[in-house]
């Protein structure tokens, strides 16, 4: 995954140098479009390790970090910013917390999650999510939000950053059969980021609709952080840290309604898939050793759902 984050990197480069002549001025013939939109979204994350460096060490899973489900109010910026030539400047951010979330930490002794000697089920309900993306593209097609209906395909090539910090607090434990349980106030913060690949397809009525649909290929360097504030024999504030490449892909369904000729409204829906390959979990101890183990995998999903209004001129 190195090897093909690498090569985006170099590509992205070599785009820019050869277009960015291209880039200097705007085309006044096409329509500069800033937003904002607010709505809710769920997402769920989860990772294991493995009892081993290798991953082949009974067991297989040794621990397993499940969110499910975590619901969160966002707002959102977007931009789309014509240049020349049908080139175009593409940017979005996001902002996110999460007002309520449930947390499952579950060790094994035996492979495959056999043998569970330790469960909690915990609460989630604090944390926040931020991130942008931005991105240079090319027009395919006929210019939208003409008089007249119009279709096309914009490909486009950018870099983006995202962060997930997550909490549990409120601890109870389940196996064995203990109850709740005071003073858990535990985090776990990632970051996602790098280059992606994209297509966005769209399809202009030229009578006050517009339909979209945008998909991306991300290719990710992951990196976590935790604080295990319960574990006298962890260090603090960093009790252990994730590495690892990854890749996600992303698509969002967006319906457009113009009803003033420069103000729109929009509605979107959107799905994402984040996924790290294997890794590497480093644990530090209180006493200033650490150890290493696989990290196996992390899971990131989400669905959002936003209503928002842009402005075009």
């Amino acid at each position: 995954m190195k090897k093909i984050t690498r090569l985006h990197r170099a590509l992205l480069l070599l785009g820019l140098f050869i277009i960015a002549p291209q880039l200097l001025a705007k085309n006044d013939d096409v329509e500069t479009e800033y937003g904002l939109a607010v709505g809710w979204r769920q997402d769920s994350l989860d990772w294991n390790i493995a009892a081993d460096i290798t991953g082949t060490a009974t067991p297989n899973i040794l621990s397993e970090l499940t969110w499910d489900p975590l619901n969160m109010l966002q707002i959102e910026a977007f931009a789309d910013h014509p240049l020349r030539n049908k080139w175009l400047l593409i940017a979005d951010g996001r902002y996110a917390l999460i007002y309520s979330g449930k947390n499952q930490d579950s060790d094994y002794l035996g492979d495959n999650r056999t043998i569970e000697f330790s469960r909690s089920n915990n609460a989630a309900n604090g944390g926040e999510l931020y991130g942008f993306n931005l991105a240079i593209g090319y027009r395919l097609g006929s210019q939208p939000r003409l008089k007249s209906s119009s279709v096309g395909v914009i490909p486009h090539l950018g870099w983006g950053y995202a962060a997930l910090n997550v909490e549990i607090t409120d601890g109870n434990q389940t196996i064995p059969s203990l109850g709740p349980f005071q003073g858990l106030n535990s985090s776990y913060d990632t970051q996602w980021k790098g280059f992606f690949t994209g297509l966005k397809f769209y399809y202009d009525s030229g009578r006050y609709t517009r339909l979209s649909l945008q998909l991306r290929q991300h290719y990710l360097d992951y990196y976590a952080q935790a604080d295990w504030n319960l574990r006298d024999d962890f260090a603090h504030p960093i009790s252990y840290t994730h590495e690892a490449n990854g890749e996600a892909r992303t698509m969002t369904l967006t319906l457009d309604y113009d009803f003033t000729g420069e103000w729109t409204a929009r509605l979107s829906v959107s799905r994402e898939q984040w996924k790290t390959d294997p890794g590497i979990d480093t644990t530090y101890f209180s006493n200033g050793t650490s150890s290493q183990t696989r990290l196996n995998v992390v899971n990131w999903e989400s669905t959002s759902i936003m209503l928002g209004v842009f402005y075009s001129y």
